[in-house]
């Protein structure tokens, strides 16, 4: 993958910047998503634009009853606010099942959402730009499990290797012998790119080196949920929040532009994988919801943790079929630990509520957190509005920060 560098960001859009905050009520929220979390905020405000709190939580298995509560107390906590989000939210109260969607009838709470999502679905099952896919996580692991893995399967589980998928659109489903399966993409022939306004354009084969990808699932009666429901495509959600996740060996690139890498080396396997999109019983996965979600809601401007630069690929690819027009990405560096790994309960406890808990102010965080994307000279105390005016993309640190929490200023 080579890259150029972005331009700046500037005033001149051509249309208002509508950002957003996309938590995923699994777990709570700790220095890294805030730090992801706070630069979304800042560049919103900082263009004068409109920021949404969409409630991604159709990831039923992990969804925490508590999660979304307390996700919201920490935001407010932080000094972060949004301009439209779930009518609950927005009165900072959790019944939010209760509540009318606030505007134009659009709900940000994504479980709410299913029969928007089931109707994009059907249009491309009926122009056959998914197909049945019968295959287990087991399965697809066993398939993939080649001698020379690659990083991404490290990050993001093994590659599929398309036994289930027709060699072209024509072709008659596949017979099934069990009821049990989920639609998965098609991703076209070619290379596909894009550009990321921090890290310049960022290229791939999708469908040799990332595969077919699930777009829509369902739990079956017969089968457990974790032969079907953990897909390896179903990201670590939009800021990382998977406390209890099992490691990942995956280490982010340390000083280098992931735009200087060339996916077709030993960063990504060759082979073919299509990716899920829906169950059987129409549940969405990630990769629809989201493309879906931000279409509706105008969203222009994506800020995200680059653990998810991957799926870019893949939205890209059904929000170009349906001729949705895509949103502007920024792909921002994690936070780890020592070890290299993305933040985990076994780097310590660094969860905001802790923090908040034990008496260290929020100016602390957020001082904490400028001082490491280089928009303050020492982590001194300071309130989230005070960043606004000095976020540059372009001065932004591209490697991940070590966060040693023995070593944390407060």
């Amino acid at each position: 993958m080579s890259g150029s560098v972005a331009k700046p960001i500037t005033h001149q859009q051509t249309q208002p910047v509508v950002g957003r905050l996309a938590p995923s009520p699994t777990g709570a929220l700790h220095l890294g998503n805030a730090r992801s979390f706070l630069l979304a905020w800042l560049s919103v405000r900082q263009q004068h634009g409109r920021l949404i709190l969409r409630i991604e939580d159709i990831d039923s298995p992990r969804v925490k009853p508590w999660g979304m509560q307390s996700t919201i107390d920490d935001l407010r906590w932080l000094g972060l606010d949004w301009d439209a989000g779930p009518e609950a939210a927005m009165n900072n109260t959790v019944s939010v099942r209760d509540s009318t969607p606030p505007i134009h009838g659009i709900d940000y709470i994504q479980t709410r959402r299913l029969a928007r999502y089931q109707q994009v679905l059907e249009q491309l099952i009926a122009d056959g730009s998914v197909y049945r896919c019968t295959c287990s996580r087991s399965e697809v692991a066993l398939a993939a499990s080649a001698p020379h893995e690659s990083s991404l399967a490290t990050l993001e589980g093994p590659v599929y290797p398309g036994t289930c998928r027709p060699s072209k659109k024509s072709d008659a489903p596949r017979s099934l012998s069990t009821d049990k399966f989920v639609w998965r993409w098609r991703f076209a022939d070619g290379e596909a790119s894009w550009n990321d306004q921090l890290r310049g354009i960022m290229r791939a084969i999708p469908a040799e080196q990332l595969g077919d990808f699930v777009i829509a699932r369902g739990m079956w009666p017969d089968a457990p949920p974790s032969d079907f429901g953990m897909w390896p495509d179903a990201p670590p959600s939009d800021f990382g929040m998977w406390p209890d996740a099992p490691p990942s060996d995956f280490r982010m690139w340390p000083d280098a532009r992931p735009s200087d890498l060339h996916l077709s080396d030993s960063h990504l396997s060759e082979q073919r994988a299509d990716f899920p999109i829906a169950h059987w019983n129409c549940t969405p996965a990630y990769q629809l919801a989201v493309v879906v979600d931000d279409h509706d809601m105008q969203v222009t401007e994506v800020v995200r943790g680059d653990d998810l630069i991957f799926s870019t690929f893949r939205q890209l690819a059904i929000l170009g079929h349906l001729g949705w027009r895509p949103p502007r990405y920024i792909h921002v560096p994690l936070m780890i630990g020592p070890d290299g790994r993305r933040l985990a309960k076994r780097h310590g406890d660094t969860r905001l509520s802790t923090f908040r808990q034990s008496g260290v102010s929020p100016e602390r965080i957020v001082g904490y957190l400028a001082w490491t994307l280089g928009l303050q000279a020492a982590p001194e105390p300071l309130q989230a509005v005070d960043l606004i005016g000095r976020l540059d993309w372009q001065a932004l640190p591209l490697a991940p920060t070590i966060v040693d929490n023995a070593r944390l200023p407060w």
